[in-house]
């Protein structure tokens, strides 16, 4: 996506080491140790100001959330400023000379967007066979970035991979589970978003934004606020609306509670009712939410107040919709974000 961060104040701003530690001054953030990454190195934590008096010529890469004090110059990606994308996180990624990560997947969708200077992405498509290597630890390659032996070479040969340089002002969508391997040069910034997509897209709540006439190209994320909404619902928005969900698509939309991948496919086979692989319309009573009377008895509530999560009365659900009673953040515009949080 070319250019399609040149909008935000940072290409500009962050030029200037001075700028972002005066905006920065009493935040803290992470970094890891050794440019080139070895992921059983050491990590640490520290002030903005020092680290950025010491990371042009110190081996450390700052891996962190996007600190509060810079987050009016970064804009949330608007692909995924409205529809009811969940688990948005934005980290920062900083370094001031050449760095060279492993060969990894993300287990979240990925937007990553150049700030200052170039990065260069290799990546390969998720069949390809590098999960086959011998020293693949579920989600990289633990081989140094500089060391290439034979069974890797045996591995990487003739893999068909994409190249794609990134400068400033430029993004680039790694969907989930893509093999990627990333190089910077120089001094580099990049902010990317993980996200997960949701089981159905609200696409309402886009065509409201743009009634109240909320430009989503250009929200900060000093104006985002993460909130929570019970996955049940969530997912029960989603049958109620007409949307089919395979198994594949509930573990990954899951992937924020708990459970283990063996612990969701058993309940997945709970909530499918009908045993068609599929989670539907006809499977929706398995999230519907029940009333419990005076005498302890419960009663199914409609589908009309399936999505109503504060009611007269106690609200309880299937054991089963229990299960799932992890949580989901959502980013979300707030005009007044000081006003939002004094509520």
């Amino acid at each position: 996506m070319r250019g399609a961060a040149a909008h935000y104040p940072a290409v500009d701003a962050w030029t200037s080491d001075e700028y972002m530690s005066r905006k920065a001054q009493h935040d803290i953030i992470d970094f890891e140790v050794h440019r080139v990454e070895v992921r059983s190195a050491g990590t640490g934590s520290i002030d903005v100001p020092t680290f950025l008096q010491q990371y042009a010529r110190a081996d450390v890469y700052a891996v962190t959330p996007v600190p509060p004090g810079l987050a009016e110059d970064v804009y949330l990606p608007s692909s995924i400023a409205c529809g009811n994308y969940t688990e948005v996180k934005a980290m920062m990624w900083m370094g001031g000379g050449t760095t060279i990560s492993v060969t990894h997947t993300d287990s979240y969708e990925n937007i990553n967007c150049v700030l200052q200077g170039k990065k260069v992405f290799m990546i390969w498509e998720p069949d390809t066979p590098i999960h086959k290597h011998s020293r693949w630890r579920r989600s990289f390659l633990e081989v140094p970035s500089l060391d290439i032996d034979e069974e890797t070479e045996n591995i990487f040969r003739g893999l068909t991979h994409h190249r794609v340089v990134l400068s400033p002002g430029d993004c680039l969508f790694i969907p989930h589970g893509w093999y990627h391997k990333v190089f910077s040069f120089g001094r580099t910034i990049a902010v990317n978003t993980f996200f997960r997509t949701p089981f159905v897209f609200n696409a309402s709540v886009c065509s409201a934004d743009r009634r109240e006439g909320d430009d989503i190209s250009s929200i900060p994320l000093s104006q985002t606020v993460l909130f929570y909404r019970p996955t049940c619902l969530d997912i029960l928005d989603a049958l109620l609306s007409g949307a089919q969900v395979s198994l594949g698509r509930f573990v990954g939309g899951m992937g924020s509670s708990s459970a283990s991948q063996q612990q969701l496919e058993v309940l997945f086979k709970r909530l499918d009712e009908n045993d068609d692989g599929l989670l539907t319309r006809e499977d929706a009573t398995a999230f519907l939410p029940f009333h419990v009377d005076e005498s302890g008895e419960w009663h199914q509530a409609s589908p009309s107040d399936a999505g109503v999560v504060e009611q007269e009365g106690p609200l309880a659900f299937k054991p089963a919709c229990q299960e799932l009673n992890s949580v989901h953040l959502y980013a979300r515009r707030v005009p007044d974000l000081e006003q939002y949080m004094k509520a």
